[in-house]
């Protein structure tokens, strides 16, 4: 079933603290000459990881469910299994628009400088949101203009808050 909804060639691994790699429909993590601490005496030091991320066909239709378990085999012995995650496939559509800071946010959409003028003064920290809410940028503002370069961005919606409260959204396209 996921190989329809994530091709192999899809699933890079990015960061990984042991030599890997793919075998079919799976991902195969070798330990070569291996002396694993246990974890009861030292705990930390007992872990390995895996950074991956996976781009889902375009097309998938909204509610797709996607589940994922992973079977970690270690020597000769039964696979221990991780818990099972589930990822349904949403349209983000809208962000929290409460206010506490009016500004006006121009132009936008933007390519490249974001102006923004607030009613009154403000201070404090100025933070750039993606929409799954990752802090992308901030600066410190102290005043009531500023402005913010948006050309490095990615193209999509973004987010502002001023010490954690939403200020407005805008888009770089």
């Amino acid at each position: 079933f996921l190989a329809s909804l994530f091709p192999f060639i899809r699933l890079p691994i990015y960061l990984s603290s042991y030599l890997n790699k793919p075998c079919g429909l799976f991902h195969k993590f070798q330990f070569n000459n291996i002396n694993l601490i246990d974890s009861v005496s030292n705990e930390p030091e007992s872990h390995g990881h895996v950074t991956y991320r996976i781009r889902t066909l375009n097309g998938l239709p909204i509610g797709t469910e996607i589940e994922n378990t992973a079977h970690i085999f270690f020597d000769y012995n039964d696979a221990v299994v991780t818990n099972t995650t589930l990822n349904t496939i949403a349209v983000v559509s809208s962000i929290p628009e409460r206010t506490e800071h009016k500004a006006n946010l121009y132009p936008n959409p933007t390519q490249n400088m974001l102006n923004i003028e607030f009613e009154s003064a403000v201070q404090g920290k100025l933070s750039v949101r993606d929409l799954s809410g990752r802090l992308i940028h901030s600066i410190q503002i102290n005043g009531s203009r500023t402005t913010i370069d948006a050309a490095p961005l990615a193209k999509g919606i973004y987010s502002l808050d001023l010490n954690g409260s939403f200020v407005g959204k805008f888009i770089v396209n």
